[in-house]
């Protein structure tokens, strides 16, 4: 096709394929994981419990705590026999429900399917720490 038979302003990047969502999706969400890994592996080395870093002082400081519960220790003091098994299939869900969203949607719409990745990446972090650690 000659440049002339191109409207203007189309974009020269295309949609991925199909198969191709799945692995935009696949990627991000595997580099979610990694890092998401590699970043408690490494604070759980050179931290201790409680210690809190700053980063940006008086805004923003990394802290280690350790939290079996949902957000803001919801559910924390639960029996360990309900809250891992329940918070092990609430991720599972998630995780189905994520990839049933990513397989509906099209192939051409980039910036939700990386958003997905992210999301998807985050899920499943909580399912390795919640099968590893509780």
């Amino acid at each position: 096709m000659s440049s002339a038979a191109k409207p203007l302003g189309t974009a020269a990047v295309e949609a991925p394929s199909e198969g191709g969502k799945y692995a935009l999706v696949g990627g991000v969400a595997l580099m979610v994981v990694v890092l998401d890994q590699l970043t408690k592996i490494w604070i759980d080395a050179g931290m201790k419990l409680h210690q809190s870093i700053p980063v940006l002082d008086g805004v923003f400081s990394i802290t280690y705590v350790r939290n079996t519960g949902a957000a803001f220790s919801m559910l924390a003091d639960l029996p360990v026999a309900f809250r891992v098994p329940f918070f092990v299939g609430v991720a599972t869900l998630a995780v189905g429900a994520l990839l049933y969203f990513v397989h509906s949607t099209p192939a051409s719409q980039k910036l939700v399917l990386l958003a997905c990745g992210l999301v998807l990446g985050g899920a499943l972090g909580n399912l390795i720490d919640r099968i590893a650690y509780g």
